[in-house]
This record gives C-alpha cells, structure tokens and sequence, in this order.
C-alpha cells in the first residue's frame, strides 16, 4: 500500500511539472506572437511591424549605450526614417520583384547610412559601444543570409527578429 501511494505521489508531481511546463511554454510562444505582428497577405512579420523593430533597437541601444534622453528622441527618429525606407523598398520589390540583388545592396546602404546618423549623435566612448552592435548585428544578418540562402525558411520563418539587436 505504501508503495502504490509513493507511485501516486511521484506521478502527480511530474503531472503537475508536466502541466507547467507546457503553460510555460505556451506564454512564451503567445509574448513572440504578440511580438512580432504579422501582414495579412504575405505573412511575414517584418512586412507589417509598424515600427516594432525601430522601438526595439531603440531598447537595446539605449541599454547598451546609455543613451540620454535627447539621444533617445534623435536615435528614434534615425530608425523611424530607417524603417519607412525600408517600407518604401518592400512595397518596390513587390512592383518589381525580378531584381533581388539590388534590393539587398538598398537594405545595406540604407542600414550604413542610419548607422552613420546614429553614430554622430553619441560621443566616442558610446561610439565603440554602437561599432560592436553593429558588427553583431551584421553578423547575424550574414548568417541568416546564408542559412536562407542554404535551405530556405518557411513561410512563418521569414522575417523573425534578429536575436542579437
């Protein structure tokens, strides 16, 4: 009789731990949707982010870099612009999507050229911060690229958040 209790015991712990896990885990995957807003028609998340990526840059320099608050204003602003260009050329790849080299060369100046505009706001000390970042960044926008460029993502795949900005 002890035993039979023992063994109920021990099963409705890793039930419970079970039960747990999986609400756990079902409040990460709705905080990534919640997240990562997705457009309607193509699915993609950086198709419809509304600035989300902007305001999280914005997050992440900030805490890094201990921005200042006018830095703050100014560095969102940079992104903002970088963003609608970016919307700019989205909407220019689906009127014209036989030329995906050259987009890719746009994303890139387009990217420098913020880099450069956020980088003569912050003094020299933020700006050794701010190259790190955008080394890290670029790496993993690299090795992203050439995952894709390996086995191509999913449709729910395409146009996650990078981890490391």
């Amino acid at each position: 009789m002890i035993e039979l209790t023992y063994i109920y015991s021990v099963v409705s712990r890793a039930v419970l731990l079970c039960s747990m896990l999986i609400a756990n885990r079902c409040g990460l995957i709705a905080q990534v949707s919640e997240q990562t807003p997705r457009d309607p028609q193509s699915g993609h998340a950086h198709a419809a982010n509304n600035g989300a990526r902007a305001n999280f840059e914005l997050r992440v320099l900030t805490e890094r870099l201990s921005l200042s608050d006018e830095q703050q204003v100014q560095v969102k602003s940079a992104l903002a612009e970088q963003e609608q260009e970016f919307a700019e050329l989205r909407e220019e790849m689906r009127n014209d999507p036989n030329a995906p080299g050259v987009t890719g060369d746009k994303l890139r100046a387009i990217r420098q050229a913020t880099d450069a505009k956020v980088a003569a706001l912050l003094s020299e000390e933020q700006q050794a911060g701010f190259a790190v970042w955008v080394d890290e960044r670029n790496a993993a926008i690299e090795h992203r690229r050439h995952r894709y460029e390996e086995e191509p993502p999913a449709a729910e795949q395409v146009g996650e958040p990078l981890s490391l900005i």
